[in-house]
């Protein structure tokens, strides 16, 4: 069950207002970041990304 549970995709939506938001979480998730992708829709306060880890 746990080499299961360590395989299973995790998808995040992050919400930031700066490039250097982002930066910074993608920073703290260091290595485990396989890719991030920046929302087309950039409009309004918030602007967001989806990360996926590894």
């Amino acid at each position: 069950m746990d080499a299961k549970i360590e395989r299973l995709p995790v998808k995040l939506k992050v919400s930031y207002q700066t490039q250097e938001d982002l930066d910074l979480v993608l920073c703290i998730l260091g290595e485990r970041v396989k890719s991030c992708k920046v929302s087309k829709n950039q409009q309004g306060k918030y602007k967001k990304a989806y990360v996926w880890l590894k």
